[in-house]
Protein backbone atom coordinates (compact mmCIF):
# COMPACT_ATOMS: atom_id res chain seq x y z
CA UNK A 1 0.00 0.00 0.00
CA UNK A 2 1.27 2.89 -0.92
CA UNK A 3 2.02 5.56 1.77
CA UNK A 4 0.07 8.23 1.00
CA UNK A 5 -3.15 6.35 0.71
CA UNK A 6 -2.05 4.65 4.32
CA UNK A 7 -2.42 8.03 5.33
CA UNK A 8 -5.57 9.28 4.12
CA UNK A 9 -7.31 5.69 4.65
CA UNK A 10 -6.08 5.31 8.05
CA UNK A 11 -3.83 7.93 9.88
CA UNK A 12 -5.95 10.46 9.07
CA UNK A 13 -9.12 9.32 10.43
CA UNK A 14 -7.69 8.13 13.23
CA UNK A 15 -6.04 11.34 14.19
CA UNK A 16 -9.91 13.03 13.60
CA UNK A 17 -11.66 10.24 16.07
CA UNK A 18 -8.80 11.54 19.12
CA UNK A 19 -9.60 15.22 18.29
CA UNK A 20 -13.55 14.95 18.06
CA UNK A 21 -13.59 12.05 20.96
CA UNK A 22 -16.23 13.37 23.12
CA UNK A 23 -17.80 16.45 21.00
CA UNK A 24 -20.65 16.67 19.33
CA UNK A 25 -19.69 17.20 15.41
CA UNK A 26 -20.45 20.97 14.31
CA UNK A 27 -22.71 21.28 11.65
CA UNK A 28 -22.97 23.34 8.23
CA UNK A 29 -19.58 24.88 7.52
CA UNK A 30 -18.18 24.11 10.93
CA UNK A 31 -15.19 21.69 11.06
CA UNK A 32 -13.79 22.42 14.36
CA UNK A 33 -15.53 24.58 17.59
CA UNK A 34 -12.38 25.02 19.84
CA UNK A 35 -12.28 27.53 23.03
CA UNK A 36 -10.33 30.91 22.17
CA UNK A 37 -6.75 30.32 23.25
CA UNK A 38 -4.89 32.46 25.83
CA UNK A 39 -2.62 34.64 23.26
CA UNK A 40 -1.05 36.39 26.16
CA UNK A 41 0.92 33.49 27.59
CA UNK A 42 3.24 34.14 23.76
CA UNK A 43 5.94 36.64 22.96
CA UNK A 44 4.75 36.21 19.81
CA UNK A 45 1.79 35.29 17.09
CA UNK A 46 2.53 34.15 13.85
CA UNK A 47 -0.11 34.33 11.15
CA UNK A 48 0.09 32.80 7.87
CA UNK A 49 -0.83 34.85 5.01
CA UNK A 50 -2.08 33.67 1.90
CA UNK A 51 -3.84 37.40 1.27
CA UNK A 52 -7.45 34.92 1.10
CA UNK A 53 -10.41 36.02 3.05
CA UNK A 54 -9.55 33.41 5.64
CA UNK A 55 -6.07 34.66 6.55
CA UNK A 56 -7.71 38.55 6.49
CA UNK A 57 -10.29 37.46 9.11
CA UNK A 58 -7.58 35.93 11.08
CA UNK A 59 -6.30 38.77 11.34
CA UNK A 60 -8.98 40.96 12.05
CA UNK A 61 -10.70 38.39 14.87
CA UNK A 62 -7.17 39.05 16.60
CA UNK A 63 -7.62 42.86 16.33
CA UNK A 64 -11.03 42.11 17.56
CA UNK A 65 -9.39 40.19 20.40
CA UNK A 66 -7.03 42.99 21.61
CA UNK A 67 -4.11 41.33 20.81
CA UNK A 68 -1.26 43.83 20.86
CA UNK A 69 -0.22 43.85 16.58
CA UNK A 70 2.98 44.72 17.55
CA UNK A 71 3.80 40.73 18.94
CA UNK A 72 2.29 39.69 15.74
CA UNK A 73 4.66 38.20 12.78
CA UNK A 74 2.96 38.32 9.34
CA UNK A 75 4.36 35.48 7.10
CA UNK A 76 3.76 34.61 2.98
CA UNK A 77 4.96 32.47 1.21
CA UNK A 78 6.41 34.34 -1.96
Amino acid sequence: MQFDLFDDSVVIPSIRNQILQGRSQAGGNVYFDAPEIDLSVYDRVVICLSGGKDSIACILHLMELGVDMARCELWMKT
